[in-house]
């Protein structure tokens, strides 16, 4: 998967949003997220979090909880 620097924008936004944290938070839990699901690209989460709505809900309850968690390792 090629690397899409609008659609990993347009997805801290909408966590910075929905979640009210930092960009920069947002970055770190998109990376954080998409470690932790085996996916190889934080462009693949955040491309679903943009394109597919329905998937919204179980991945933003995923990141809030490992908002209250500190990270591994």
């Amino acid at each position: 998967m090629e690397f899409h620097p609008v659609v990993v924008e347009q997805a801290k936004g909408f966590l910075r949003e929905v979640l009210d944290i930092s960009v920069e938070d947002a970055y770190n839990l998109l990376r954080r997220y998409a470690q932790a699901d085996d996916y190889q690209l934080t462009t693949r989460v955040s491309k679903q979090l943009i394109t597919e709505p329905d998937s919204r809900p179980a991945i933003l309850a995923a990141m809030r909880q490992m908002l209250t968690s500190p990270p591994d390792g």
